[in-house]
């Protein structure tokens, strides 16, 4: 190793196998290429020859020439202490600013649009030049000089990077389930498929699957989707609805029912729900009509889980709303903005068992159709006495032609290959819901308790059974168990809709009073561990949506008053755990005289009055099966007799 001197005077060292040293400073996009960089200011050779932006970052750390005059070289050590006696101001982070700061930001703050352009990832390397802010002085060919400060380059770079991984977690997470917006693809083509207000909103939406994200921020700037300026388009449909979907999910009931109230008005008013909408608003483009389409029918699946799980206190207005848009396609053709076949119709798909028809409907298409049993369940209205057999039968008999008539590949949410049709998934669990929103109320399950009160239910009435009692229980058992079911296929819950929280929650409501009518101890082995699966999954959805840790608590403390009962204690441990027949007498109404209203009544009032009240507590709150057995049998003539 050998020392020379440069023109300059300064010494370096020259090694055997290069002549001139590497320079030690390097402008911003000779680094970011991973090019050497010959280090003059304010032009280096390599930006000079390619007719680019050269601008450079200052050291953090103080960086000093070697000159060579300098006595020696100091160690690695004294750079740290001298560093740290060094007061360095850090960047101000969002994370770190106060409330009342948060409050105030602004979208333009948080994701500044004009740093990075959403297609710099995508481009070449050598393509890739990232326009920093001017500084005062910069000369007039657009060269800047070294007095820009390292803090603000970072943050800028890590804002926008943040903004990039924030939609990469949406299309990751969130719209396998609800692939409404535009695809990926198309959006990395052309990322203006994305307006500005709509992109806001899809940050604050993937930021719940990033701990410790600005949430607040986020949050205060996704409400940029209200204001004037914004124009009523299908963007602005597409932006107001995953706001609705967020409040929801969070647990922001008025918020999630405001923006959904205001999608519908403008869906409605600028005609979504006719076909035309699709071909006047497409572009010329197959995947941007069939992108409306989707649009529409999304609005209308999530109004109906709005309304049954206690969301929007109006009636499901879409069911009835006047439609003639085609069903939605094939999902990946949709995906790879490849043009679907001829799209059917709601009435083609609900027709098909008749006609024959060997189409293959896509997963959302069923969707669609288990959204309307649903609608047709809430259309019964409150006042249970007053819907008619008929009614009760035509619903029961549609939902079980819906999983009968499912093609081999639609039966199983999980395909051969092991992945998991999140769409499909939102499909068996609305016409599942359906089905608990139908025979519950009907069912003998009410005798143990009619509504448990939680953040993802209803107030419902009991009514009259259609069917037998035990086909209602049957029925409803059954349509929990799936729901429950549809929890365990998935290895995280960040891939499952936000909807199935209260999903969940409406099954656990099944398994609840089922715990106390089982008298076989394999069966309420069974619901014991469903229960457990339910309370697990809300907690594994708390970790994202704050919805679930809520009816997580409300659950886990009802799980508490039913599996604790001293009287209801079974396991598979062994048959010493069954329940034992009960000789204590039970009152018995008195029905020897014909049926008056009023007789019948005072009867019951009397009856009731003999009763104490820890024997009307063993039947009711331990649950001891075979007097609540009796006492469905008793009640059941008494309602039959009503009729």
């Amino acid at each position: 190793m050998s020392t020379v001197e440069n023109d300059s005077g300064t010494s370096t060292s020259v090694s055997k196998s290069r002549s001139k040293p590497p320079s030690l400073l390097a402008c911003i996009p000779c680094r970011r290429s991973h090019l050497k960089c010959s280090g003059e200011k304010p032009l280096c050779k390599r930006c000079a020859d390619r007719n680019g932006d050269c601008f450079w970052v200052d050291s953090r750390r103080g960086y000093r020439e070697f000159r060579k005059n300098q006595p020696e070289r100091s160690t690695r050590n004294d750079a740290i202490f001298n560093e740290s006696q060094t007061p360095h101001p850090e960047p101000p982070f969002v994370d770190e600013a106060d409330t009342s700061e948060i409050r105030t930001l602004t979208y333009d703050e948080l994701f500044p649009d004009d740093l990075v352009d959403p297609m710099l990832a995508t481009m070449p390397l050598e393509l890739q030049t990232l326009p920093g802010p001017r500084a005062e002085g910069d000369s007039p060919g657009g060269h800047s000089d070294s007095t820009m400060s390292l803090p603000r380059e970072t943050r800028s770079l890590g804002v926008v990077r943040a903004g990039d991984d924030l939609i990469e977690l949406f299309y990751k997470h969130f719209y396998p389930c609800h692939p409404f917006v535009a695809p990926k693809k198309m959006y990395l083509d052309d990322p203006s498929i994305l307006p500005r207000p709509l992109r806001v909103v899809i940050h604050y939406l993937a930021s719940h699957y990033v701990p410790g994200t600005n949430q607040t921020a986020l949050g205060n700037a996704a409400k940029c989707i209200f204001a004037e300026d914004v124009p009523d388009d299908g963007f602005k449909v597409q932006g107001l609805l995953l706001y609705a979907m967020t409040c929801f999910a969070r647990f922001a009931q008025k918020e999630g029912a405001q923006a959904l109230s205001q999608a519908i008005e403008i869906a409605l008013r600028i005609g979504m729900n006719r076909q035309s909408f699709a071909i006047q608003h497409g572009r010329n483009d197959p995947t941007v009509q069939e992108m409306w389409r989707r649009t529409w029918w999304t609005l209308f699946v999530i109004e109906g889980t709005a309304v049954v799980m206690g969301g929007q206190s109006q009636p499901f207005q879409l069911y009835s709303t006047f439609n003639d848009v085609p069903l939605p396609g094939d999902d990946e053709d949709y995906n790879d903005l490849r043009a679907s076949p001829l799209p059917r119709s709601i009435s083609d798909l609900r027709d098909r068992i008749i006609s024959e028809d060997t189409y293959a409907y896509s997963s959302f298409a069923y969707v669609v159709e288990a959204t309307y049993i649903l609608g047709s369940v809430l259309a019964l209205g409150p006042d249970t006495f007053a819907v008619t057999d008929p009614q009760v039968e035509a619903i029961d008999a549609s939902i079980t032609n819906y999983f009968l008539s499912l093609p081999p590949g639609k039966r199983e949410i999980v395909g051969q290959c092991g992945r998991v049709d999140e769409c499909l998934l939102m499909a068996h669990l609305l016409a599942n819901w359906a089905a608990i929103s139908l025979h519950r109320p009907r069912s003998s399950l009410t005798f143990i308790r009619n509504h448990y009160r939680t953040t993802c239910t209803r107030a419902e009435a009991a009514g009259l059974p259609a069917l037998a009692y035990s086909s209602h229980t049957a029925k409803a058992l059954r349509a929990a168990n799936n729901i429950i079911s549809l929890a365990t296929v998935q290895h995280s819950m960040s891939y499952a809709p936000p909807v199935l929280v209260c999903g969940i929650t409406t099954a656990a409501t099944v398994h609840l009073p089922a715990y106390g009518l089982i008298d076989r101890p394999d069966q309420a082995t069974a619901i014991k561990e469903r229960l457990k699966v339910a309370i697990s999954a809300l907690a594994a959805f708390g970790e994202i949506w704050p919805r679930a840790n809520i009816a997580k608590g409300q659950v886990a403390r009802f799980a508490r008053e039913v599996l604790t009962k001293p009287n209801v204690c079974i396991s598979s441990a062994g048959p010493d755990m069954i329940p034992r027949i009960t000789s204590d007498p039970i009152p018995q109404l008195q029905y020897d005289v014909p049926f008056n209203g009023e007789l019948w009544m005072e009867s019951l009032i009397d009856s009731d009055a003999n009763v104490g009240e820890g024997q009307a507590c063993t039947v009711f709150d331990n649950f001891s099966m075979s007097q609540a057995q009796s006492t469905a049998t008793l009640c059941i003539p008494a309602l039959q007799s009503t009729t």
